[in-house]
Parts: structure tokens; C-alpha cells; sequence
């Protein structure tokens, strides 16, 4: 899951500051999305709650079906000072109790703000609705098939690891020319082979067909 994040240069420079206009929230949003015509899941900073944001967005979550749905959406975290009156994207937050995480259609449609932390359940929920807006296929269909896929990922490796242990005893034994030394590195090249199929299923599986087409339009983006 590629997180991307908007520019926090001159937050504390009152002459960048005093360039900062924020934007009305469609160009906001247009900005914010870019050319990528995925759904967006945007999270805020939030100085109270440091240190707990990240287990949302980060690469390797504990929970793998967040980081699952994650993978569909255009995830962009944007800097606490979102919340200032004149920052770019503030529009993206207003309310009398402003948003730590969206989901929404990368036109603002089918938006689902969160205060706070919301549970699990409650996001997943959130996310596959948006999701099956956006895609032909079923996000949960996919999610479940390659959920069972990783458990083949943890097999291979762990198998290439015990091959390559045995590999190494070997070779400090009788020499990298024994035939066992020749008989492991093949188990080693062959359990490379299983895992670049897998790869191809999950790469095949996680296609789920996304509804609206890349643009050229637009101000560039966060990035």
C-alpha cells in the first residue's frame, strides 16, 4: 500500500503561511486525487493522537484485511496543520467535529468521514461500500481468496528458509559440489518458482476492474 503525503514545507514561515489559500473542497479534492482515478482514503494528523495513526496506513498492518481493502483505494495522510483556516486543504475537514479518516469516490461521492479512531469493523464496512461503487468485481471475494494466498507466501518462505539453513550446513560440510548441495539449491529454485505463480494469482485476483478511467486533468496532486 503506497501512502503518499502532501508537502509540509514553511509550516512555521509566516510569509509561506501568508501565501497558503485554501482551496473550495472540489478542487481540493482534485488536487488531493491527481491523475489517479481510485477511490480516496485520506487520513489527517492529528497532534493528540500521535503515535496511534499509523497502524491505518502503515505498509504492514496487524490486521491484514484493513491493509487488504487499503490496497484499492488512494491513500494520502495530510499534516495536522490541514485544520487551519487557510491551509490548502481545509475544506477537506470542516464541520463542527472535523474527520481524522475519510473514504470517498475520487469525485467526493459516496463520502464516509470518521472521527476519531473508528473501529474495525466500522471501516471495513465503510471501505467496501466505496469500493464496490467503484470496481466491477467484489473487494470482500478478493480479499478473502488472497487472504489464503498469504498463508501459501508464509509456507514458501518459511520452506526456502529451512532449504537454505540445510543449504549452508552442507556446503560447510562436504563443499558446494556435493550432490545434497545440488539437490537443495534446486528445492531453493523450485520453491522460487511456486511463490512467482502465486504472485501471478494474487496479481490476477487483485484486479478487480476500477469503473472510472487515469486522466490527465488536474493540478498534479498531492504526492
Amino acid at each position: 500500500m503506497k501512502v503518499t503525503t502532501t508537502p509540509q514545507v514553511g509550516e512555521g514561515d509566516t510569509i509561506t503561511r501568508a501565501r497558503m489559500i485554501a482551496l473550495a473542497k472540489e478542487e481540493a479534492l482534485a488536487n488531493v486525487a491527481g491523475n489517479d482515478p481510485r477511490p480516496l482514503l485520506v487520513l489527517r494528523d492529528c497532534e493528540h493522537c500521535k503515535g496511534s495513526d499509523d497502524a491505518i496506513l502503515a505498509a504492514r498492518v496487524d490486521n491484514d484485511l484493513t491493509a487488504m481493502y487499503a490496497r484499492w483505494f488512494h491513500c494520502v495522510r495530510l499534516p495536522s496543520a490541514v485544520l487551519q483556516a487557510d491551509h490548502t486543504f481545509a475544506k477537506l475537514f470542516e464541520g463542527k467535529v472535523a474527520p481524522h479518516l475519510f473514504v470517498c469516490s475520487v469525485d467526493g461521492s459516496n463520502l464516509q468521514p470518521f472521527g476519531g479512531r473508528p473501529g474495525q469493523g466500522e471501516l471495513w464496512q465503510a471501505m467496501v461500500s466505496v469500493l464496490r461503487e467503484e470496481y466491477d468485481r467484489d473487494p470482500e471475494d478478493a480479499a478473502k481468496e488472497i487472504l489464503k494466498l498469504l498463508s501459501k507466501y508464509d509456507h514458501l518462505d518459511s520452506m526456502e528458509q529451512e532449504h537454505n539453513n540445510q543449504l549452508a550446513l552442507e556446503i560447510e560440510k562436504r563443499g558446494a559440489d556435493s550432490p545434497k548441495v545440488r539437490d537443495l539449491r534446486k528445492k531453493v529454485d523450485g520453491r522460487k518458482r511456486e511463490r512467482a505463480e502465486v504472485e501471478k494469482t494474487e496479481a490476477k485476483v487483485a484486479e478487480l476492474g476500477l469503473k472510472r478511467k487515469s486522466t490527465s486533468k488536474g493540478s498534479g496532486g498531492a504526492k
